[in-house]
């Protein structure tokens, strides 16, 4: 598709009021000679019109489309509202400027768009500045009924004789020629208003924090084409905009309408490069916690539908079910053509953007370049459905303009005019039928992409390690708090975003791991001292340090081949400084003996602290006891049997 603007200032048409005339059948002849007649004229009109802007002022006059009516039944009417600059214009016989709107040949193919105009067919009877009605300061409106048929003698209206498109110039003249003036197109209808080419179009609006469509240039958009089928995609920032301003919030999403919304994920993740290691949960965390923020905004419109940049593997298409997306939307439509890719039971549908039309929307005259758009696509001959997009969030077009260059970034003037226009020419009666995103009817069926996107493989062990240490951490705190791990997951998404370098995307991972380790080592022991045990029981003090700011779950563990304890393994709870936990000891020997105590993450996976007591023995213990109240019995009871021998023998007493 080919848009270009056909806009003149100071036009010299190749036609003149004579040749003109709707009576007439004008050829190519007529008009090389009706040049040549003229054309002393046109430089005499030329001179009288420098006249009086020298004497009216600096101001050059001019005649711009502000909108219009693009498609049109037999028997309906077309309307175009004109913004005006008239200072100094006028007839060298003094005459007041008028308009004057002519019907050219109709077009048969897209290319012809790009083409010099075909011969005029008829034009429309001057019409006088005074007599047009004023919709805005310096926009008058001029409405004109067509008629289809050949009645020749009804020259108030002009003839389209059958369905198609049709060029149409309107220009600001005098009696001296054209003095400013405009190209556009119009489709006229079948009799019963059906589109002339069963193409369905579905326009998504793109919303960026600053951008061209910003969310209140978006509110006032979806505002004035309430009943459009379309879908709206919020751009990165743009949510963190709507969730700092709540009036603006509830605003858009009154102008949405419950039409489908979607945001990108902030970063972009890719599904088949996740799920190839492992981590698809990961993108379905992601999805669903924008989906969350969409909903607490009023805007959960679509959980459906997604934007993703890439055809997705075997792999990913599970992943994307298993994130809920039945529709993934290429805003940047370089790599997929529109179908959908089945993996088992599952199906997913692919729908790029339009490149081409959509670079066609950018640029000066938004509304001359969305009419052309759409009659390209009535002229298109291919019934394929068509995405149509706004631009990006930094106002750049899609990557190629139509001729193969750079396209140069959407000005917000052009881009809200584009939209206006392309939204108010697809809710006319006969215009190809609009759509949402995820109602475009798909025919082609894709092949999985054989390798995702991105290599992740590079990081996958580091990143099962962080999610490891992450639940281990998770675990540090008491209760296993659900938030203590929060400020990490998006430096983790962040980290595996399609824009990451991979040598960043493995520092950063490497960085993060290390500050989980760091967040782990805020507990220590002190130094352990020797100790004297004096009884055969008794607690002794183990000094904890912890630098966090809020408690701290560990599990403590204690070794020793002399000491027993009844709490070899127990959690504890750390409150922030230093703290003491008693631990009851029973000694099993005399003597001295190292006691090791160690501090452990709950899940008991990191020893976080450690340290050796040096512990004496002085009491007794239960076995040494045991023994030496058997000899002392022993000896009581030989004492007891001599005595009564010597008192039976006196001989041997």
């Amino acid at each position: 598709m080919t848009v270009g603007s056909r806009r003149t200032r100071w036009t010299t048409r190749r036609t003149s009021d004579a040749l003109l005339d709707q009576r007439l059948v004008v050829t190519p002849q007529r008009i090389g000679g009706a040049i040549y007649a003229f054309s002393w004229a046109r430089l005499l009109a030329g001179l009288a019109l420098a006249l009086a802007l020298a004497i009216g002022g600096d101001e050059e006059p001019s005649l711009d489309l502000t909108a219009q009516h693009t498609f049109v039944a037999p028997d309906g009417e077309l309307s175009f509202d004109l913004a005006l600059r008239t200072a100094g214009v006028a007839g060298s016989d003094g005459s007041d400027p008028f308009i004057s709107v002519t019907v050219y040949g109709l077009l048969t193919e897209e290319d012809e768009l790009d083409e010099p105009l075909p011969p005029a067919i008829n034009r429309r009877p001057p019409l006088s500045l005074d007599d047009l009605p004023i919709v805005a300061d310096g926009v008058v409106r001029v409405t004109i009924p067509v008629r289809g048929g050949p009645a020749f003698d009804d020259r108030d209206r002009l003839l389209l004789p059958a369905a198609g498109v049709y060029p149409v110039t309107i220009e600001l003249r005098t009696i001296d020629g054209p003095v400013a003036g405009t190209t556009t197109t119009v489709v006229r209808t079948e009799a019963e208003p059906t589109p002339l080419l069963d193409r369905e179009v579905a326009v998504v609006v793109r919303i960026g924090p600053d951008g061209p469509i910003d969310p209140t240039a978006a509110t006032r958009l979806l505002n004035e084409h309430p009943t459009v089928p379309l879908t709206v995609v919020l751009e990165a920032g743009a949510l963190d905009a709507l969730e700092a301003d709540a009036a603006l919030a509830s605003a858009l999403a009154t102008a949405v309408g419950g039409r489908p919304v979607t945001a990108v994920t902030a970063p972009v993740l890719d599904p088949s490069a996740l799920a190839e290691i492992g981590q698809a949960g990961l993108y379905a965390d992601a999805v669903a916690g924008t989906r969350a923020r969409l909903t607490a905004l009023g805007l959960g419109g679509s959980d459906d539908l997604a934007p993703l940049e890439t055809l997705p593997t075997a792999e990913g298409v599970v992943a994307l079910a298993d994130a809920g997306v039945g529709t993934i939307l290429d805003l940047d439509g370089r790599r997929t053509e529109a179908g959908t890719v089945t993996v088992g039971g599952t199906t997913v549908r692919v729908l790029p953007i339009d490149r081409v039309a959509t670079a066609a929307l950018d640029g000066d005259e938004g509304l001359h370049r969305a009419t052309r758009v759409v009659t390209a696509l009535v002229l298109g001959d291919e019934p394929e459905p068509t995405v149509l997009s706004g631009p990006a969030a930094d106002g750049s077009a899609p990557a190629i303009e139509p001729d193969g260059e750079e396209a140069e970034p959407f000005g917000p003037d052009g881009t809200l005019a584009a939209l206006h226009g392309l939204l108010r020419a697809l809710d006319e009666p006969g215009a190809p039928t609009a759509t949402t995103v995820a109602d475009l009817p798909l025919r082609r069926r894709l092949a999985p992409a054989e390798r995702p996107d991105q290599n992740l493989a590079p990081i996958a062990d580091t990143l099962d390690r962080i999610q490891a240490k992450l639940t281990t951490y998770q675990g540090f705190h008491p209760g296993g708090a659900t938030g203590s791990t929060d400020r990490y997951h998006p430096l983790i998404t962040a980290a595996l975003g399609r824009d990451r370098r991979p040598d960043d995307r493995l520092g950063t991972l490497r960085e993060l791991e290390a500050a989980i380790d760091a967040d782990l080592a805020v507990v220590a022991l002190h130094d352990g001292q020797p100790v004297t045990l004096a009884a055969r029981s008794a607690p002794i003090p183990v000094v904890v340090e912890s630098r966090a700011d809020s408690p701290r779950q560990v599990m403590l563990r204690v070794r020793s081949d002399t000491f027993r304890s009844d709490d070899d393994q127990r959690v504890v709870e750390i409150e922030p400084g230093v703290s003491s936990i008693d631990l009851r000891l029973e000694a099993r020997s005399l003597g001295m003996s190292p006691l090791e105590v160690e501090l452990w993450t709950p899940d008991g996976t990191t020893r976080l602290a450690a340290t050796v007591f040096e512990v004496r023995s002085t009491a007794i213990p239960g076995l040494g006891l045991a023994l030496s109240g058997g000899a002392v019995g022993l000896l009581g009871a030989w004492w007891v049997i001599d005595a009564r021998r010597r008192r039976a023998d006196p001989i041997a007493g």
